[in-house]
Parts: C-alpha cells; structure tokens; sequence
C-alpha cells in the first residue's frame, strides 16, 4: 500500500525529475508539497464552517490522490466515525 506523502511525489509532473537528481532534492520537494497541502487545509479548517469545511477538504484530497470518489469525517467523543461528507457521483 502506498503512502500518501509517496503519493505527493507523482502529483507534479516536475518532480518525476527532481527525483532523479538527487535523493535529498527529492526528499525537499516532498517536505515542501506535504507542508504546502498541509497549509491548504489548515486554511479550510479556519475558513469554512461546517459541511462546507468537509466537503472543501475532501475535494483536496481528491486532487492529491487524482481519485474521483473519497469520504472525509472525524471521530466524536464516544469513539463513532462521523462522516458528513463524501465524493459525489459524476
């Protein structure tokens, strides 16, 4: 199963062959696009309310992972998943 900070590697066309060039190059663009989304959602989480939130988060996963279909919830204080948001059909 792969990662997905392995993942963050084949989403930019560009860094295919960085990769190439040296390892710790490759390791700093990886550090770099995880930090990048990290920002990304952190700004969602402060942005959006509610459903919103989810459904915008959601949507950057799918854009990091290229997948069409994903769900995205939270755990609440008594341990249940609660997922308000998932992919919708297209």
């Amino acid at each position: 199963m792969q990662k997905i900070s392995d993942r963050f590697l084949s989403v930019d066309g560009s860094l295919g062959n960085a990769a190439k060039s040296t390892p710790a190059r490759a390791q700093l663009l990886r550090e770099n696009r995880i930090l990048s989304v990290a920002n990304e959602i952190l700004g969602v989480f402060v942005e959006k309310p509610g459903a919103d939130m989810y459904d915008s988060v959601l949507a950057i996963f799918l854009g990091i992972t290229d997948s069409q279909e994903g769900v995205f919830g939270r755990i609440d204080q008594n341990g249940a998943l609660i997922c308000p948001t998932r992919s919708k059909p297209p």
